[in-house]
């Protein structure tokens, strides 16, 4: 091609002879340096000149973390804590994504997490990681009583790391939440209550033993400690130790109370209260269940009056098997027999003679 004086000549390259800047180069960084050489003849005489032009790239490491819980601990907002707190001992499972967010590969990524022990990835770890690829692992974790007892939360944090020194950490965090509860509950063996009224379905009519028991059950998701059963009215359960009382643990103290007569002459219920008393962590829990029975008061006098012989009733008709005449001395024997369930005091029969 001929170029007269002043004259330009431009070119493009074609298809298939651009730069195409490969991953590899990104990775390499530096600059894509390109130089271009023209070549003419004048006269028989070679002239040339070149020209080059730098372009520099830009190298942007960057790893990214990301741990979260598998449902139902799942963090709806991403503020890192869970939606729903943690009441009772289980596993937890987590995921943690390790995401290459630059644009250059990050050689040797792997996550750690202390709390969690070993993960299961899905490749081999250390990975190399291009731009965009990510390394997914899991781990359980085994929530115990103890830390529910505790509370607080259970809360952890893992690391995303490589040779180069980049690295990112991310944590997470489900509420522990303590709900101490504690439940009394006081029947009667030998007077049951079969509706659950707190009332005995059939009274006291005499003096004899009645048999209690007294059962305290842990109904919260911490472990209670210094548990005691306190019935004063039953000296066998009047401050009766038991100690450490787990979650859905229950302990029971049977003893027997002796209706005297007394009680039976004075009427009304025979009524005490339980009560159970026991500490969650520092905090204080306590219950009480009351038993009533109530005393039936039935008073009742019999009266029988019968003559000795010869005047006796041998067929018990009520009038005497022989027959009476003048200055016949007639001995009585009047009998007074208390059938009821009450003391009677000061009884004086009377006897009024009729004849007939």
């Amino acid at each position: 091609m001929t170029l007269a004086p002043g004259g330009s000549l431009s070119c493009n390259a074609a298809d298939g002879a651009q730069i195409v800047v490969e991953q590899s180069d990104i990775d390499a960084g530096g600059d894509v340096v390109n130089e271009g050489i023209v070549i003419a003849n004048f006269g028989g005489r070679s002239l040339t000149d070149s020209d080059s032009f730098d372009i520099p790239i830009q190298v942007n490491p960057a790893l990214e973390l990301v741990k979260v819980a598998r449902a139902p601990f799942d963090d709806s907002d991403g503020n890192g804590i869970s939606d729903v707190p943690i009441i009772v001992p289980q596993t937890v499972t987590y995921d943690l994504v390790a995401t290459n967010t630059g644009n250059v590969t990050l050689p040797g990524v792997a996550i750690g997490d202390p709390s969690l022990g070993t993960l299961t990835c899905d490749v081999t770890q250390p990975v190399d990681l291009a731009p965009g690829d990510t390394l997914t692992c899991s781990a359980d974790r085994t929530v115990t009583q103890g830390e529910i007892d505790s509370g607080g939360f259970v809360a952890n944090v893992a690391i995303a790391t490589n040779p180069s020194g980049l690295l990112d950490t991310d944590g997470y965090v489900i509420p522990i939440q303590r709900i101490p509860g504690i439940l009394v509950e006081k029947i009667s063996t030998s007077n049951p209550d079969t509706d659950g009224d707190g009332i005995a379905d059939t009274p006291i009519t005499g003096a004899g033993p009645v048999d209690y028991e007294i059962t305290v059950t842990n109904t919260g998701n911490t472990t209670l400690t210094d548990v005691v059963i306190d019935d004063p009215m039953l000296a066998g359960c009047t401050a009766f130790q038991i100690g450490t009382l787990a979650p859905a643990a229950s302990a029971t103290c049977t003893d027997t109370f002796d209706v005297t007569q007394p009680l039976i002459d004075n009427g009304g219920d025979l009524v005490n209260t339980a009560q159970a008393l026991g500490n969650a962590g520092g905090s204080p829990v306590l219950d009480r269940d009351t038993y009533d029975i109530p005393i039936d008061r039935n008073p009742s006098i019999v009266v029988d009056k019968a003559a000795e012989a010869p005047f006796a009733d041998a067929d018990g008709d009520g009038t005497a098997d022989s027959s009476a005449v003048a200055n016949d001395v007639i001995d009585n024997v009047v009998t007074v027999t208390n059938d009821g369930n009450v003391t009677r005091s000061s009884q004086s029969p009377t006897d009024t003679l009729v004849t007939r």
